[in-house]
């Protein structure tokens, strides 16, 4: 028997290492929702001391409450929630962006405690997400600016030269050299006119 229980406590001591010292929060939350076990990744992420947390509602940690009960109807729907992304408060009142997995809390006798939950921190992933949606936009608009740059820098090219030919006809009496420059200055002002229309309708 005292072997027996020797083993049992080291067992009991890897599994409570494995869960203090894992990065992700794990958190578990008795029948009447109250907060009864807060692990060392759930401190570090979440800026509370567990001997200021527990016993208080999980509510707490939410930033909106109302996922906490949504994510229970689809633990009764499903007898286990994965990956369910929500927002956590920190202790100084910043959001956390977290994944969680949860699921029911069963004792040996088949008896309900409550509920586990399993928690991945992804808020640095998504601010680097963000900012990379936002640089690939910021590229995207730097490569239509460009565009639009070589195109006007063309249509002013062919508008000053429809003008000097027409400025060259005119001192030759040339109506041939004139025509032929105001169809430059019709080319021109037609490109202007048909970028300038679809720009707007891109706005």
């Amino acid at each position: 028997i005292q072997s027996h229980r020797e083993e049992l406590g080291r067992t009991l001591a890897y599994v409570e290492a494995i869960i203090e010292n894992t990065a992700d929060l794990i958190i578990t939350v008795d029948r009447d929702g109250l907060i009864r076990t807060f692990n060392r990744g759930a401190e570090k992420a979440l800026g509370w001391d567990r001997d200021e947390i527990l016993g208080k509602p999980i509510e707490r940690l939410f930033a909106n409450p109302e996922e906490r009960a949504e994510a229970l109807a689809h633990l009764e729907e499903r007898d286990a929630v994965t990956n369910w992304e929500t927002d956590f408060h920190t202790k100084e009142g910043k959001k956390r962006r977290v994944l969680l997995t949860l699921s029911y809390l069963w004792r040996a006798d088949g008896k309900l405690l409550g509920t586990l939950g399993i928690s991945k921190d992804i808020t640095v992933e998504q601010d680097l997400q963000q900012q990379l949606v936002q640089a690939e936009q910021a590229a995207a608009i730097g490569r239509a600016v460009t565009s639009i740059q070589h195109a006007i820098k063309n249509m002013l090219n062919t508008l000053k030269g429809g003008v000097y030919i027409v400025g060259v006809g005119r001192k030759n009496e040339n109506e041939e050299q004139m025509d032929e420059g105001v169809a430059m200055i019709e080319e021109g002002l037609a490109c202007i006119h048909d970028l300038s229309y679809s720009m707007l309708r891109y706005v």
